[in-house]
């Protein structure tokens, strides 16, 4: 082939080439049908989520803190709003419910109103509690073996109470306690005493073991309101070298130390199945019939019961709650 018919063909080579190249896609495109830049594509722009955050850290509730504590038994944190029902919680919640009461003779439900504020309000919205005036009204729980333990390591009995300051004495604010005769007692209690002088009243832990008098510690916080909230622990512990021992502590809700008195030597014989009493709160027993006397004025909340012996790092914890 001669030199000019190649001149010739080669402009309609390269034409040919360059639509076989657009048809299969393997070449550039006109301005008309190159795709857009990324950057200029309309619409808003693409957004990228952030990753998950941890959930915030839950503070525990003064009932978590009480159902982490060795050996914790039962828990009445008396948040009722109504009916006459106290709910407890812990592993004897389902043997453990108690019930409000108002003596034979008064009226349903007189003598007491819940749904107050409580010790832990307004920290915690939901803590109520229940008010007593001293004259008809107290709770009644079943009674309950492993509430009235034998005698081991110890137990200890832990209440928060608001008293009347006004209110006579005695008054009975934890009573497991039952009372045949002077010489033939079972149980423990804690109870308020109050003078004519004093503003405040002192609180009284005892234990009974079939001997007359029976073992108490007492404490009288001073300073403070007389009606602010107050912690109040009784402790029934076996200690090597010593024995049985009672004590019993109390702080006022506003102040630093905590009030204590013991150890006492304690004679204490655990209410039993052949003689079964109930635990109340707000009221004590009489003698022999075991009807309701000495009742309580004022607010009571959280109650718990231990089989065990709480260290004071574990009381301070509690306490540290308010």
């Amino acid at each position: 082939m001669s030199s000019i018919a190649i001149m010739l063909l080669t402009p309609v080579l390269i034409i040919v080439v360059l639509a076989l190249f657009r048809f299969t896609g393997c070449t550039s495109f006109t301005a008309a049908e190159a795709p857009e830049d990324p950057k200029k594509v309309a619409g808003p722009p693409l957004v990228v989520a952030p990753p998950d955050k941890p959930p915030p850290p839950t503070t525990p509730t003064y009932q978590d803190v009480v159902a982490a504590t060795p050996g914790f038994a039962a828990l009445w944190p008396l948040n009722e709003t109504g009916g006459n029902v106290a709910n407890a919680v812990g592993p004897l919640s389902a043997t453990a419910q108690g019930v409000y009461f108002s003596r034979t003779g008064a009226p349903a439900g007189s003598g007491y109103k819940i749904g107050l504020a409580g010790v832990l309000s307004p920290k915690e919205a939901g803590d109520f509690a229940p008010e007593f005036d001293g004259t008809v009204a107290y709770i009644d729980v079943p009674f309950n073996a492993p509430l009235n333990p034998a005698k081991m390591a110890g137990f200890t009995v832990e209440v928060w109470i608001k008293p009347n300051p006004a209110a006579t004495s005695p008054q009975v604010v934890i009573s497991s306690h039952r009372n045949d005769s002077a010489g033939a007692q079972q149980g423990y209690e804690i109870v308020l005493t109050k003078d004519a002088a004093q503003a405040h009243h002192a609180i009284r832990a005892r234990v009974y073991g079939n001997i007359s008098p029976p073992t108490e510690a007492v404490v009288q916080p001073v300073g403070g309101d007389p009606a602010e909230w107050r912690h109040v622990l009784l402790v029934y512990e076996i200690k090597a070298g010593i024995g049985p021992t009672l004590t019993v502590i109390a702080r006022i809700a506003k102040t630093a130390n905590p009030y204590k008195n013991g150890p006492h030597s304690a004679a204490y014989e655990p209410v039993t199945s052949a003689k079964p009493t109930s635990l109340r709160f707000a009221a004590g027993q009489v003698m022999t019939t075991q009807l309701s006397e000495n009742y309580f004025a004022g607010r009571i909340d959280n109650i718990a019961f231990y089989n065990a012996v709480l260290p004071q790092s574990e009381i301070d914890k509690h306490f540290n709650m308010f």
